[in-house]
């Protein structure tokens, strides 16, 4: 597991806490059983943590934990490229 990874899946075990069903990052947001405002409270801490802008039209209730981090990191990496140029 790398250093991003890690950090994600701090992040989503410190956010969801003991509500994070056994299937871990694999869990679809669905089953989160979140509201509309718990997702947007989501997608905010997520932002905050990983100093990044997220349209919340791209986080969907039918995707999983793994592909939110997938997108997580592309948005970092391009982040980190525009700071470096």
């Amino acid at each position: 597991m790398n250093d991003f990874d890690a950090r994600f899946e701090q992040f989503v075990r410190e956010h969801f806490g003991e509500t994070l069903p056994c299937s871990g990052l694999d869990t679809v947001v669905a089953d989160l059983q979140l509201d509309s405002l718990d997702l947007l409270d989501f997608v905010l801490d997520m932002e905050r943590r990983f100093e990044v802008e997220i349209d919340v039209e791209i986080v969907d209730e039918d995707m999983s934990l793994v592909q939110i981090r997938n997108v997580l990191r592309e948005l970092t990496a391009r982040r980190t490229g525009a700071e470096g140029s």
